[in-house]
Formats: C-alpha cells, structure tokens, sequence
C-alpha cells in the first residue's frame, strides 16, 4: 500500500461511551479512506494512546467535566499528528482558546456526521477548519510556494514589530498559552488589543485565521 492510499489513523477521545461507539462506527464506515487507532475516554488515556501516532486526534472539550484544551500541545507533540476538537459546547471563546492552544479547528457535536469526516480529511490535509464555508491552508501544509497563489498583502502586516510577529507565531503557530516570561496575562491581552487594531480584527479566532492566511505562523505540528 502506497503512503497516499494508507487510511487517516484517528483517535477518538470523549468522555461519553455512546459518543464514543458512534463516532467509532462512523469513522470506521470510511475504511479504507480512514480508521480509528483507538477509543478512549480521557485527555491522559489519549497521551498514553498517541504512541499508536494518530494522524488526528478527535478531542471532545469537555472530558468529566473538566476542560481538555491545555492537553493540545501535548497530544500535538507525543503523536507527530493535529488535533481537531468535537464539542457540544456553544462558547465561542473556548473555541477560540482551543485553536490558539494549536487545535485545527473545531466541529460541533450537534453538526452532521458528514462534517465531522469532512473536517477531520481537511485538518489531515494540513488544512484549518472552521466550517463549510471557512478553511484556509495552513503554512506547514502548501507545498511548494512557486505552485501556491501568494496571499494578497494587508493591511497592517508590514506596521507588526518582531515581538508582535513572536507573540502572534508564540500563541498561534505552536498552539502554545502565554507564557510566565511574557509577564503574564494583562500583558499579553494588551499585546494583542495593539495587534487587533493594527490588523482589523476582533478576536483571537479572527487572528489565528490571518495569521494561517498571511504566514505569520511557523510549522504547527
């Protein structure tokens, strides 16, 4: 079997047992295209799991009630794949929080099981998603720049300094919180008010997409 042809391998993390088996029938109906490596029911049993190296992990958001964001980078790094995030929370912050911690994107629960394959072959691809209609290529993943459209300039990128271009490849790129060295969280939301009036935007949903679009971001996995 030749690499193109071997199945996306993922592994499927949510708390609830009947999510769980739907899920598990649902990507294995896909086989050959993909296949689940495993089902497990926590953030740890899902970085003891990552040794099977998933191609995309399949992360509920809440996990007994506890969230499962701050375990992203780690699962991201033990398995060399992405992560997507499944959720059946509305809260568009923790969304947000999600992707800057290096998540993919997210789907919801209550979306069709048709999104949620489209979602996780698009993340797979190297691909952000954000939805039907919003998925935007990633850095790491456009292949030979010559071959690639360039994204258009805009406004606001050349006005960035280097610390906000760090801060930006820091929380973005590397799915990485703020860090203790960075003087900690008042600084940095001041930080990136400054880099939302620059850019236009108005939310750190809205920066991780420019920042994907306009290769701001280093290499994510």
């Amino acid at each position: 079997m030749s690499t193109e042809s071997k199945p996306i391998r993922v592994l499927l993390v949510d708390d609830n047992v009947t999510m769980l088996w739907g899920l598990g029938k649902l990507v294995q109906g896909e086989y050959p295209r993909m296949t689940v490596v495993g089902s497990v029911r926590s953030a740890d049993e899902a970085l003891v799991y990552c040794h099977l190296h998933p191609d995309v992990t399949l992360l509920d958001l809440d996990l007994h009630g506890c969230s499962s964001i701050e375990f992203i980078p780690a699962i991201k790094q033990r398995s060399g794949g992405v992560v997507l995030v499944l959720t059946g929370l509305h809260d568009r912050r923790l969304h947000e929080d999600a992707m800057l911690f290096g998540a993919m994107g997210v789907v919801r629960k209550d979306e069709p099981g048709e999104y949620v394959l489209q979602a996780i072959a698009c993340v797979h691809g190297g691909k952000f998603w954000g939805g039907d209609a919003d998925v935007i290529a990633a850095p790491q993943a456009r292949g030979d720049e010559d071959d690639q459209p360039h994204a258009a300039a805009a406004p606001g990128v050349d006005a960035l300094t280097p610390a906000e271009r760090r801060l930006i490849a820091e929380l973005i790129g590397r799915g990485q919180a703020p860090s203790p060295e960075a003087g900690g969280t008042p600084v940095v939301l001041a930080e990136l008010v400054a880099i939302y009036d620059k850019l236009g935007l108005r939310n750190r949903l809205e920066l991780a997409r420019f920042a994907m679009a306009h290769d701001l971001v280093g290499p994510a996995r």
